[in-house]
């Protein structure tokens, strides 16, 4: 079986979901192409689309995967070869991208949401519900001691991890930094995860006593699923999959959208100084299952006319 996959390439790097799924699959035998857009909005994806039908002829794959609503639309304007289109977020969270994505459902042969969130706000009764797994290998409980000396962070310090940068709207920073306001606790400081590489991310969460999700929209978060898998502790509002993610964990508090409220669930994490217990919850998310499921999409479109 083989498989293009068309997905945004602005930085030279694909993001790393798509590249964790390609290397699960392709372990499974499946082989893989790839056709990076640069361009940017509309006009600028479509004006890849004689480049794309000269690079399916080519390459002859038996279908397209293609990440994100503005990707599954210049997809499916080829019809050449059958097409799966994945939704990720913000292109059925944000009003502008809406439409295109409603666009690339209804012409793609299969398609894919990572969240139920998503599908609902699509409005959309098929297709299937496959959230991005994550490195299981990679995201791992390390000492805390050990994790913040590796990084220069202060070892007596309360450390509470926010889920992204504190500079992207959508992960609501105003309300996080509401909430630590409020926190009746010495010695306590919020720190933003941004600056790090991936391999360094497992480090942060090792080293945190607490990780913060507070955004307006998410069609996951990763960030929870990884945190769990890392044994810290997190504190988030109900959106996205966070409440799916908790399911069958301890030590999580899924909490109102309400600063005073978090403050508490935030206070409780760092005085009761416990790991998050995941009870096993990461294998359900890991990129090996997650790949068996993509598979199975991958050979119904194929078999099915």
């Amino acid at each position: 079986m083989k498989v293009l996959i068309v997905a945004s390439n602005k930085s030279g790097n694909y993001a790393p979901f798509v590249m964790d799924q390609v290397q699960e699959l392709s372990k499974r035998g499946v082989e893989f192409a790839f056709f990076p857009i640069t361009g940017k909005g509309l006009m600028g994806y479509l004006k890849s689309l004689p480049a794309l039908k000269k690079m399916i002829k080519k390459e002859t794959p038996d279908l397209v995967h293609a990440h994100f609503g503005l990707s599954g639309l210049l997809a499916v304007l080829q019809r050449k070869c059958p097409v799966v289109v994945t939704f990720h977020g913000s292109d059925v969270n944000m009003k502008k991208n809406w439409y295109f994505s409603k666009l690339a459902h209804w012409l793609s042969k299969r398609s894919i949401f990572v969240s139920e969130d998503l599908k609902r706000n699509l409005k959309v009764s098929k297709g299937a519900v496959i959230p991005c797994g994550i490195d299981t290998d990679l995201f791992l409980k390390h000492d805390k001691i050990e994790s913040r000396r590796k990084l220069g962070m202060d070892e007596d310090k309360k450390l509470v991890v926010f889920s992204s940068s504190f500079s992207r709207p959508v992960k609501n920073y105003p309300l996080a930094k509401e909430a630590m306001d409020l926190v009746e606790l010495d010695h306590v400081e919020l720190i933003e995860l941004k600056g790090y590489t991936r391999e360094e991310i497992p480090i942060v969460m090792s080293a945190a006593d607490c990780g913060l999700v507070t955004s307006h929209s998410e069609s996951g978060p990763l960030f929870v699923k990884e945190a769990i898998a890392c044994g810290l502790p997190v504190v988030s509002v109900n959106v996205g999959e966070v409440r799916a993610s908790f399911e069958r964990t301890q030590g999580n508090h899924l909490v109102d959208r309400d600063a005073q409220k978090i403050a508490q669930a935030i206070t409780q994490v760092l005085t009761e100084n416990v790991s998050s217990v995941s009870n096993g919850k990461e294998k359900e998310f890991c990129n090996k299952a997650i790949a068996e499921r993509l598979e199975q999409v991958y050979i119904n479109v194929i078999t099915t006319k």
